[in-house]
């Protein structure tokens, strides 16, 4: 029974995961440049017109990196809404985007899952001390996101 509620804890977990790294798909709010970097300073890669929808990737200060019609580069945070959910259904141009994300998603978590399910079926430990070493492995890997949130926006300037 304990193991159970550890695989009903732990799927809780993922879930909470996919909902938080999901990706969030903002409107502009009129005609915009969108710059090969965080600036005004980086050159004009493309633009997008008002009320094109843009899946946002990252944050880098007040600049949002987005993927539009697979290209991606950074635009202005206030130029940016957050789409309606039936605004959506209109944008179908990364569909195959983002069904490799998917996929690359469900990759992560298969992997993530696999050092906790075998610390659940383990017979080496019980009790506290398998819950000691899955919480282990939570704090490690939520640790880890937590330092490729604060690096992966550092990108070497040209």
């Amino acid at each position: 029974m304990n193991n159970i509620k550890i695989i009903l804890i732990i799927f809780n977990l993922l879930l909470s995961t996919l909902t938080l790294f999901a990706g969030e798909h903002y409107s502009a709010t009129k005609n915009l440049n969108v710059r090969s970097g965080p600036g005004t300073k980086y050159a004009v890669s493309f633009s997008i017109r008002k009320g094109e929808q843009v899946e946002y990737l990252s944050r880098s200060g007040d600049w949002y990196e987005i993927l539009y019609e697979r290209q991606q580069g950074y635009v202005y945070s206030k130029y940016l809404q957050l789409a309606e959910s039936s605004d959506l259904s209109q944008n179908t141009s990364s569909d195959s985007t983002n069904s490799t994300r998917m996929t690359l998603w469900i990759l992560v978590l298969i992997g993530w899952m696999l050092p906790l399910l075998l610390i659940i079926s383990s017979t080496k430990t019980s009790g506290g001390e398998k819950a000691a070493w899955i919480l282990a492995v939570l704090f490690i890997s939520w640790f880890s996101w937590i330092f490729y949130l604060l690096l992966a926006p550092i990108k070497k300037r040209d």
